[in-house]
């Protein structure tokens, strides 16, 4: 990222390093879904992430998460933004393009995993 002009902002730190390039772009490259300090019972389910990515076809580094475990995780990825300080436009919209583009692909969205973070 450094080689492309952005300035580290946070680096190491957390479970996302994030990255500036003026006047208004902000990269936040996530090393975990969800770290230690954040809402225990989301950190437990994501603690193992690789129990939930599909190996990409013709791709040997690839991998995805399937449209239902992506939805349950954008979800829950807007809670703790809210939760830790508040939540906007970015996150809304975010939703709004899945829901209309994905979901309506797939139909009704599984509960399976929402129901397991009881």
């Amino acid at each position: 990222m450094l080689s492309h002009g952005y300035t580290a902002e946070h680096y190491g730190v957390g479970n996302h390093d994030v990255y500036m390039k003026p006047p208004v772009l902000n990269f936040g490259l996530h090393t975990a879904l969800f770290g230690s300090a954040h809402a225990e019972p989301l950190y437990r389910y994501y603690a193992d992430t690789k129990r939930f990515l599909i190996k990409d076809e013709g791709n040997i580094y690839g991998y995805h998460l399937s449209d239902e475990d992506f939805y349950v995780y954008m979800t829950a990825h807007e809670w703790k933004h809210y939760d830790g300080g508040g939540t906007g436009i970015r996150s809304l919209l975010d939703c709004y393009v899945y829901c209309k583009v994905v979901i309506r692909s797939i139909g009704n969205i599984s509960r399976h995993n929402a129901n397991s973070l009881k």
